[in-house]
């Protein structure tokens, strides 16, 4: 990685000072990987392997928070659909505190058929609501399954099934 000092000028031309607050990185988008490769991972030694998949996600701030979170709690990897999610973009980046280029993200075409997909290669699905009918303490003591995806709603609807 090569790094550069350069004149508050110099960053101006690249960046808003007030976005930039005087540290610019110029880097690559992050990789986007595939759902097959993500279902692939190796858990984390003495750990289970846990992914997160977002159901509508629309705020680049939330989408760019939640893919923080994942990574310090542990997760291998996030996904979520192309369509009524956002992408990740340069806010996505900055609200992540730079996780989105540590952690494997993944756009599927269909949350649906990627969820079905992860189940039959053994994952369990869980997914979160406002109104549990099931407390995840209990999940815990019935015992953690291998590979686990934690499904989160978005802003408004929630887990839409």
């Amino acid at each position: 990685m090569a790094i550069d000092v350069c004149t508050p000028d110099a960053i101006a031309a690249v960046i808003s000072p007030e976005l930039a607050r005087g540290v610019v990185a110029i880097a690559r988008p992050p990789r986007d990987w595939d759902l097959e490769e993500l279902l692939e991972l190796e858990p984390p030694k003495d750990r289970k392997l846990l992914l997160v998949a977002l159901d509508g996600v629309q705020d680049p701030h939330n989408l760019g928070a939640i893919v923080r979170s994942a990574e310090f709690f542990g997760a291998s990897g996030v996904f979520w659909a192309r369509d009524r999610s956002v992408a990740v973009t340069p806010t996505v980046v900055r609200a992540s505190a730079g996780a989105t280029e540590r952690l494997p993200l993944c756009q599927v075409t269909n949350l649906a058929r990627a969820l079905a997909r992860a189940k039959e290669v053994g994952f369990w699905v869980v997914g979160t609501v406002a109104e549990a009918g099931a407390d995840l303490r209990r999940l815990a003591a019935d015992g953690m399954p291998d590979a686990l995806v934690l499904v989160l709603g978005s802003e408004g609807q929630a887990c839409a099934g």
